[in-house]
């Protein structure tokens, strides 16, 4: 698997592809899927995603808005 992470506030952030899709997730919990990591990141910056079960709102993590500002998971 594939794809990129980050931790912000105590919360990890992934966007990890899954067959030809991305999975985006937030402490592990699947929030959204996208045909692009580009899209799942939009989404996770606005706040724009299912609710994690730990209740964090992604659009108040202060995440980056470049995928080359997280950290790269190759596997």
């Amino acid at each position: 698997m594939n794809g990129w992470m980050i931790e912000r506030r105590g919360a990890v952030v992934a966007i990890m592809r899954q067959g030809p899709r991305f999975v985006a997730s937030v402490d592990g919990d699947a929030v959204g899927f996208y045909h692009a990591p580009e899209a799942a990141l939009l989404d996770l910056l606005g706040g724009h995603t299912a609710s994690p079960s730990s209740g964090v709102d992604t659009s108040k993590l202060d995440l980056p808005e470049d995928l080359s500002e997280w950290k790269r998971l190759c596997g």
